[in-house]
Formats: C-alpha cells, structure tokens, sequence
C-alpha cells in the first residue's frame, strides 16, 4: 500500500487492523495513535524520544552507535549500511510480537 494511499486511508485500514509491526516510520506512529497494539522496529532512532512509554513494544539492536539518528533525514552514519537494523534478530521481533499478541489477544 506504500505510495497508494492518503494518510487518511491509512488511518482507516490501520481501525481494521489487529496489530502493526514496522520500522519506525509515520506509519507506526499513525497505528500507535490509532490505538493499534505495534512492534516497531528502531535503529537511527530512539523509542524513549518518539513514543509515550507503553504506546508501542520496542525492538532495537545492541550496536554501540544507536541512537544516531543518521538515516535519510539525518545522513551522516559512519557506517558503509544500516547496521543498526541488520543487527536486529529475528528471534527478538518474534518474540516481542507474540508477547503484544498474548497481552493483547489471550493467544
């Protein structure tokens, strides 16, 4: 849907929507308002800055230089990539979104 839909569209599929998971993005931040129990995924950015505590369930790796906030809005990373996201596990967001899932939904 990137790209083909207004905010407001957005908005309006994200009230049918049982759960968000992402990058931090606008989107996220459109699910977190939209009450929408999200996994949002943080590299250059920082959850403590971004979102009320308890809005959203934070996933973020362990690299040293994280927070930055160097990406396409804030270049400068020292990095040759994006290794604040590579870094991110799977295992981790898996078992982050099976939590929300549990707390949210008895699952």
């Amino acid at each position: 849907m990137t790209g083909k839909t207004t905010w407001g569209q957005t908005a309006a599929i994200f009230e049918q929507c049982c759960g968000f998971l992402g990058a931090d993005s606008g989107s996220a931040h459109l699910a977190a308002a939209g009450k929408v129990p999200s996994v949002v995924l943080f590299g250059p950015s920082s959850p403590e800055y971004l979102f009320a505590p308890g809005l959203i369930s934070p996933v973020r790796s362990d690299v040293d230089c994280s927070p930055c906030y160097s990406n396409s809005l804030f270049p400068g990373c020292v990095h040759d990539r994006a290794i604040c996201m590579n870094s991110i596990e799977t295992e981790e967001v898996w078992i982050t979104l099976q939590k929300v899932i549990n707390e949210n939904y008895g699952g």
